[in-house]
């Protein structure tokens, strides 16, 4: 006991700080190991986050080998190192955190809470080991001097040599650590590569059905007869909804406006529609969560985010900008406000096409998932509503384009195109809600079997249409 305590009592406010360092480094480890899986982000992957936690256990191990050891001072340096690399992992991880809280769109997942616990811990632990080293571990300068020796006998000998041991695989397992990262690094930077050429492939042939998407126009005479046959006045894009101070979201039109287009109020109609897609692997799931916004004339909209129901109001005339010089009210935006949570204002941009507005909305794919909450965005596109009053097959080539016996030939290259009654057309959205029928015959085993006429039939919405090609030997 005696001994003991005269290990102890020379010993500086240092040496304790460094112990306290230790056992804090040690419970850190523990709890990173237990719960990283579930805290870290998405951009964590081929980064090796579990080396977060192996730095702090190859730190606490070297700490206390300086518990044991304290005359050599100069080990506490590589607990730091080891500290220092643990820490500078969680500096690279948690931006992404803080982005995803003042964005309000979470679309790096993780537990921001875990990943904030994780990175003042270890911000602690760095700054008490510097501030441990330069108080020094004991009292006074001498009597660190004189244990400095090492004391030629049995347990001196060992105490050191266990010491340096320590130390070496310590030092070792990080060294280990480091390349497995260096070599996920390598890995994933092959990996982008890969996926960059994929996504320039995808974009080249994006680019190339754009273009035949702008040769393509499937309004003739025909389609101009049956837009003129449907009996509808209203007219969304002069409409003028005019921003207001402030907004009831407790108001019944809000509470009890649908979620889908099948409203039935007098004198109100559907003015707008967003419909946007997400899709994210999920356990081998790359089936698309749709989302639909619904905005009527009265100035309310609903609809539904993935699983979650959005409602709220709707202009497109701002109080700061919406005047022209005569002071008359002009459409200058189109933006959604709702009371909901991560809802509070979707605001929209111009484009040009079928849809002329588009707006990230959040999308929280936990509800979809049903584990938790996953902050993700969805793009939504929205175009004035006119009623669908034909369909078009568009084949996804030139209209000169010849076919022969023998070429490739996919269904899924076929694109359905609606047609409102304002003579705007653009593709159906949503693969599943149209459906395409080949002749028997015409393709087997993904190429054109033989030459001859085939009409492919198109339905959609309770329209129907055809398109013959002719395919030469």
């Amino acid at each position: 006991m005696n001994k003991i305590l005269d290990f102890f009592k020379n010993k500086s406010v240092g040496y304790y700080i460094a112990a306290a360092d230790a056992l804090l480094a040690l419970l850190l480890g523990i709890i990173y190991m237990a719960t990283y899986k579930t805290a870290i982000g998405a951009n964590a992957v081929g980064f090796t986050p579990e080396t977060v936690g192996i730095f702090m256990f190859c730190g606490f191990a070297i700490e206390c080998v300086l518990l044991v050891l304290p005359q050599y001072g100069f080990i506490n340096l590589f607990a730091i190192a080891m500290y220092g690399i643990s820490f500078y992992k969680e500096v690279y991880l948690i931006p992404d955190f803080f982005a995803g809280k003042i964005n309000n769109v979470e679309y790096n997942g993780g537990d921001f809470g875990l990943n904030l616990f994780y990175f003042i811990m270890q911000l602690v632990i760095l700054i008490s080991a510097i501030v441990a080293t330069f108080l020094g571990f004991y009292k006074k300068e001498e009597e660190a001097n004189e244990d400095f020796k090492i004391k030629k006998n049995t347990m001196g000998i060992t105490k050191v040599a266990a010491g340096l041991a320590v130390i070496i695989i310590a030092g070792v397992a990080g060294l280990a650590a480091t390349k497995g990262v260096q070599k996920k690094e390598a890995e994933e930077q092959a990996e982008k590569l890969r996926l960059f050429e994929e996504e320039k492939k995808k974009a080249e042939e994006e680019a190339e059905r754009k273009r035949l998407a702008a040769e393509f126009n499937p309004i003739n005479d025909d389609v101009r007869a049956k837009a003129a046959a449907v009996e509808y006045t209203h007219d969304p894009k002069s409409l003028i909804m005019k921003q207001k101070e402030s907004y009831d979201f407790t108001a019944d039109v809000v509470q009890n406006v649908p979620v889908d287009k099948t409203r039935n109020v007098e004198g109100v109609y559907l003015a707008y529609v967003f419909e946007g897609s997400y899709t994210e692997g999920w356990q081998g799931d790359y089936s698309p969560t749709y989302s639909y916004l619904y905005l009527w004339s009265d100035g309310v909209f609903g609809g539904t985010s993935g699983k979650e129901d959005v409602r709220g109001y709707w202009y497109n005339s701002s109080l700061e900008n919406g005047k022209n010089e005569q002071g008359e009210n002009i459409a200058d935006c189109l933006t959604m406000v709702s009371g909901q949570s991560n809802f509070a204002s979707i605001n929209t941009m111009p484009k040009n096409g079928f849809y002329q507005y588009e707006a990230y909305m959040y999308l929280d794919m936990g509800k979809v998932w049903g584990q938790g909450s996953t902050g993700r965005s969805t793009i939504m596109s929205g175009y004035a509503y006119y009623p669908e009053v034909d369909i078009a097959i568009h084949m996804g080539v030139p209209s000169d384009h010849v076919y022969h016996v023998g070429d490739l030939f996919s269904e899924g290259s076929l694109k359905v195109y609606r047609i409102l009654k304002d003579l705007n057309y653009g593709g159906i959205f949503g693969a599943s809600s149209f459906t395409i029928t080949i002749p028997d015959g015409m393709v087997v085993d993904g190429k054109l079997a033989a030459a001859g006429d085939y009409t492919i039939t198109a339905t959609y919405n309770g329209m129907t249409t055809t398109k013959t090609i002719t395919v030469v030997a």
